[in-house]
């Protein structure tokens, strides 16, 4: 297979040495870049964790490659990034060591799952701060499964992002944002529906009708939706409401 990069920027300039190193895995030779293109942002491993998804267990590994073939040099606890590695190390399982006590030093606390849930609605930073702030309190209400949410299961970050990625496309303004997130509240749903027809156009989704479950709304929410779906069509108005 043949991976093409026709078209892709090249903006950045690092050391070649790195790269041609057969020494280092893709992985420790990734980190290397990271550091550099990311400067004086970076203090720490905890820090890079913010940067991908790799766990931090997996970067401590990469660092001690680094830190082995001599990338890296520790100094009274602090690394210092080098353009070039000797070709043999002297000292490698003290250098190891090191590596690893600076690794330890830096480990990421453990979040919650309220700090996962606000963390994940702060990265949505097209909402306005009141819309992020009633989202925290919807989802804290389920986290501790008040009322109707006492029957719904566990919440999953992927089940946060969804939600509100699906609140996002119904292109709402923040009022009727607003007003959307303190219905679902109020009524103790397990979604988000908007309750005013709003301007669409073919790429903007409606709120299908078909898809309720009475496992998100009781039968009487069902029948209020639906209701109201019937007669937003019949009077050949478009929008989701």
């Amino acid at each position: 297979m043949l991976l093409k990069t026709q078209g892709i920027r090249k903006m950045f300039t690092m050391p070649v040495d790195v790269l041609n190193d057969n020494r280092l895995s893709i992985g420790a030779k990734g980190l290397y870049t990271q550091i550099l293109y990311s400067n004086d942002d970076i203090c720490s491993l905890e820090d890079l964790t913010k940067l991908s998804t790799t766990p931090i267990e997996e970067l401590k590994s990469y660092f001690e490659e680094l830190t082995t073939v001599g990338y890296i040099e520790m100094n009274n606890k602090q690394a210092k990034l080098k353009n070039t590695a000797p070709k043999t190390v002297e000292n490698v399982e003290e250098k190891v060591k090191e590596a690893k006590e600076y690794a330890e030093t830096t480990q990421a606390p453990k979040l919650s799952i309220y700090d996962k849930i606000k963390m994940i609605i702060e990265s949505y930073t097209d909402l306005s701060t009141s819309v992020q702030n009633l989202l925290l309190v919807y989802f804290t209400k389920r986290l501790n499964k008040e009322g109707r949410f006492a029957t719904s299961d566990d919440l999953h970050a992927n089940q946060v992002r969804a939600m509100i990625g699906e609140l996002v496309s119904f292109h709402l303004s923040e009022e009727d944002e607003l007003k959307c997130i303190q219905q679902s509240i109020d009524k103790q749903w397990f979604k988000f529906v908007p309750n005013i027809p709003v301007a669409t156009d073919n790429k903007a989704p409606r709120f299908d009708k078909s898809k309720l479950v009475s496992g998100s709304y009781t039968l009487d929410d069902i029948a209020e939706i639906k209701k109201k779906a019937e007669a937003l069509e019949a009077s050949g108005e478009q929008g989701v409401f």
